[in-house]
């Protein structure tokens, strides 16, 4: 970031899309700053520091928690708010996320829009049924939108709209979820990512969520799921590990070769789905 003319700091987040809009040259906003020293971009022309815009809280709504962009991985992890309302799910992630003092720069927006191939958070916010806060200019009100939706949104406008916060909804009686994840050592890339969640009703599946990550990148695997609802009492979840071989694609590297990959995301799936049901039937399923 040595190329970089300018340094900005933002009052809000109309300031912030102001200031990103007004230039000079190319920006982007700068949350904790770690995906930006990775990515080292040489054609970036400023910054606009959102570290003075109001968005590093957490705070608690009628209907689960709304979680400010710049809110560090570190302060969710030890959040007890969040833990309760997730039964542990996301702590269990973001635990998983690399280092203590990389989590305690990192943030949660910037660790969503950085779309790691093998994120476990997105995977856990994405069965949890998260929402983004998305403010598309400076003179517009921000939008709530699923969460996919939303990334795919700044992504495709070039930081055009700031995340400016994530709604994090609380589950309702009914259901549980797991996340399972493999990788050849705590500190290496995880080579397949499942996070599954169950709504179970008079002992029966009536919902399903399933997310994977690292097969290659995030993303909800809808033909599991659907297959997941179709077992009814959750004790057959073989159609569901076959239809997940339609939601994914592995692929060859060093680590593992593509078959294995497709091999150990069933083998989690199935973890990840009967670790789901207990917690289920625990909340009331």
């Amino acid at each position: 970031m040595r190329n970089l003319s300018r340094y900005q700091w933002a009052e809000s987040p109309a300031d912030a899309l102001r200031q990103l809009a007004a230039g000079p040259g190319r920006g982007v906003f700068l949350g904790g700053g770690t995906c930006l020293v990775a990515r080292q971009d040489a054609d970036l022309d400023f910054v606009v520091d959102l570290s003075r815009a109001g968005l590093d809280r957490i705070e608690t709504t009628p209907t689960g928690l709304r979680v400010g962009a710049t809110v560090t991985l570190q302060t969710l992890l030890e959040e007890s708010r969040l833990a309760a309302l997730t039964a542990g799910l996301l702590t269990d992630a973001i635990g998983r996320t690399r280092t203590e003092p990389w989590r305690r720069q990192a943030t949660l927006a910037g660790r969503l829009l950085e779309r790691d191939p093998g994120d476990v958070v997105e995977p856990c916010l994405t069965v949890l049924d998260a929402r983004l806060h998305l403010q598309p200019a400076a003179d517009l009100a921000s939008e709530i939108v699923p969460l996919g939706q939303g990334l795919a949104r700044v992504a495709q406008r070039d930081a055009g709209g700031l995340v400016v916060a994530i709604e994090i909804p609380k589950p309702s009686r009914g259901w549980g979820f797991r996340l399972e994840t493999a990788a050849r050592s705590v500190q290496d890339v995880p080579l397949a990512v499942v996070a599954a969640g169950v709504r179970i009703e008079n002992d029966r599946i009536v919902e399903a969520r399933v997310a994977t990550s690292g097969l290659p990148a995030p993303r909800p695997a809808p033909a599991a799921q659907a297959a997941v609802v179709r077992s009814g009492d959750g004790v057959d979840f073989a159609p569901a590990l076959a239809a997940l071989a339609g939601d994914i694609e592995p692929t060859d590297d060093w680590r593992a070769s593509a078959s294995y990959r497709l091999h150990l995301a069933a083998v989690l799936l199935g973890r990840a789905l009967r670790g789901a049901c207990d917690a289920a039937r625990r909340n009331g399923g």
